[in-house]
């Protein structure tokens, strides 16, 4: 049972997200029950016992409100009701936890359901059958085809060893070669087979000389030929605004061939439709650097092709990769096989799903000279270590028990002035990536909420709320708004420029070395002119562009030094139209 001590700040962390994200999430629902049992309580129960980890259910706040506590029509009554729920109307009895709570003076009733093994999956209603699903905020009856994946996974797969009605003249020459090549090079044993027992003994074929699932996908020439569904369907999703709204998506394409064929032309398809720029190093030698690593990219789309759920309820559902304005998103059908997503990435062994199909492509080549797998166990944790070391955010991993599915943030890249803004104001703070990105758009007069930064990057409520904290405590940001709307925007004393700045522009650019500081002290060789405009008044950026007659770029510099020097100062603030600056008294 949980602690009342336990829950109590665990609610109040809770509803605050709740509050922020102004709806139930996947891990939590929200119930009134003030004026009696819910209705429908029997498909949330079913949804989140089904959902790796379980979920949260909290009766006696009301959504509508805000999430105000109203309580329960009968505490007893109403726990009595959930534990009758969970242990009698569920196939299996689902454990749940119960506690009742005290909340801003309302007793709520807090049931933390527990995650039904995968053995037993998936836990249906007693009365219908039917079992659920969770989705956000919503629980979806489970197809049958959905059902049939949770079955599948309460022993070990092994449906990549299934026989295909193909020999081995359905092989890729130069793929199977190399692979033979291969495993009598790194076994001396393999030397003293025939191709053929290498193959078998290997799981490309069957003791009939039928290739297998794993082999066909692997070494073969056309796999498609027998699975037309086994590949990869890729698209980008253009923002809403678009030209003709009835087009959603543009530069469709779709991989098929042998596994290392459709990873080779995935990862270029993402990296044709990505941005690049050059970065010199401190060796002043030149760099690509792209939107998403190209390791990372690589490695996460290879993970979807060998751990895809190969069984026939999954066949006729492809690989699906899209790229959106705010992230890549790939998905692949089947849950993590005994395997968590907390576990992702972590040192130790692993469980895969295709325990043959692992094996054969860890001897099998890309057309870039690399391994389709380069280690055991190795692939989430290169893509953690390559976006740590690029200063980005890592992807954010969603397991529903049917299906996977990797996003990872589109960081737009930053222009040199607001690095360089960045670097100074928040020079000693501990930024990660979306920090900086949310602070230089802070900068240019955008505020944030909890949702809309985790609909920009991948994240859950918590991280963002963190996230967002972290930079009030940094103090880089400051809160606004009441419970509900509340919105994070750049600290006040660090407004730099009025409304009308223009981010992301040429005139954004540093000074030249003609305006750099003259030595004499901060100033720079146009504070002259800019104090000698504010003398006895105070003027917006646009009238002292007017009256000084500077570009927007010197006149930025020349304030900047200025306010540092603590000669001028602003009225107004981020995003106020109308901010004027005037000689510090």
């Amino acid at each position: 049972m949980i602690m009342d001590g336990v829950i109590a700040p665990q609610l109040s962390e809770i509803v605050a997200l709740l509050r922020d994200e102004r709806s139930d999430t996947a891990d939590i629902e929200v119930k009134r029950a003030s004026g009696g049992f819910p209705k429908n309580l029997a498909s949330t129960v079913s949804a989140m016992t089904n959902k790796p980890g379980g979920g949260t259910i909290v009766l006696g706040l009301d959504e509508s409100a805000d999430f105000a506590p109203v309580g329960v029509y009968d505490v007893a009554e109403c726990q009595k009701a959930l534990a009758s729920l969970a242990r009698d109307a569920m196939k299996p009895p689902v454990k749940i936890d119960i506690s009742t709570v005290d909340f801003e003076g309302t007793t709520v009733v807090v049931g933390h359901v527990h995650e039904t093994p995968p053995s037993e999956k998936p836990a249906m209603i007693r009365a219908n059958r039917k079992s659920y699903v969770r989705s956000y905020d919503g629980d979806y009856e489970l197809a049958d085809n959905e059902v049939q994946r949770f079955i599948a996974t309460r022993s070990k797969p092994t449906f990549d060893l299934t026989p295909v009605d193909a020999g081995p003249e359905a092989l890729d020459k130069a793929l199977a070669d190399f692979f033979l090549a291969t495993m009598r090079n790194e076994s001396r044993r393999m030397n003293k087979y025939t191709d053929d027992e290498i193959l078998l003994n290997a799981g490309v074929m069957t003791s009939d000389g039928k290739l297998t699932l794993a082999g066909l996908l692997a070494l073969g020439d056309y796999p498609q030929r027998w699975y037309p569904s086994l590949g990869i369907e890729a698209a980008m999703v253009l923002p809403d605004g678009t030209d003709d709204p009835e087009i959603r998506v543009a530069d469709r394409a779709r991989f098929d061939g042998p596994i290392p064929d459709m990873l080779d032309d995935a990862v270029r398809w993402v990296v044709r439709n990505t941005a690049t720029r050059i970065v010199f190093g401190a060796d002043g030698h030149g760099r690509d650097v792209h939107t998403y690593p190209i390791k990372a990219v690589r490695e996460l789309i290879a993970n979807a092709l060998v751990h895809r759920d190969l069984g026939p309820h999954a066949n006729n559902e492809p690989i699906s990769l899209r790229l959106t304005k705010n992230q890549l998103v790939i998905a692949n059908p089947g849950g993590l096989w005994s395997m968590t997503v907390g576990r992702l990435g972590t040192v130790g062994p692993t469980a895969r799903r295709n325990e043959a199909l692992v094996r054969i492509l860890q001897n099998v080549m890309t057309q870039d000279g690399r391994r389709v797998i380069e280690g055991l166990g190795t692939g989430i944790r290169a893509v953690l270590d390559s976006l740590d070391s690029a200063g980005m955010t890592r992807p954010r991993f969603v397991d529903n028990g049917i299906a996977f599915t990797v996003l990872v943030p589109n960081h737009a890249l930053l222009n040199p002035a607001d690095i360089e803004w960045i670097s100074r104001v928040a020079a000693g703070a501990r930024l990660n990536d979306v920090q900086r990105h949310v602070l230089a758009s802070m900068r240019h007069g955008v505020a944030w909420t909890n949702r809309e930064l985790r609909q920009h990057f991948p994240m859950d409520s918590v991280v963002a709320r963190v996230y967002l904290q972290g930079l009030v405590d940094a103090g880089l940001a400051e809160v606004v708004g009441d419970r509900g709307s509340t919105q994070y925007r750049l600290n006040r004393a660090l407004v730099a420029e009025p409304e009308n700045s223009r981010p992301h522009d040429a005139a954004d650019e540093p000074p030249s070395s003609q305006d750099a500081d003259t030595g004499g002290g901060m100033r720079t060789r146009n504070a002259a002119v800019v104090l000698d405009a504010l003398s006895g008044r105070a003027l917006t950026f646009q009238e002292l562009g007017e009256q000084t007659g500077l570009t927007a770029a010197k006149l930025r510099w020349a304030l900047m030094k200025l306010r540092e020097n603590r000669e001028v100062e602003v009225m107004g603030g981020q995003g106020v139209k109308g901010s004027r600056y005037r000689l510090v008294d």
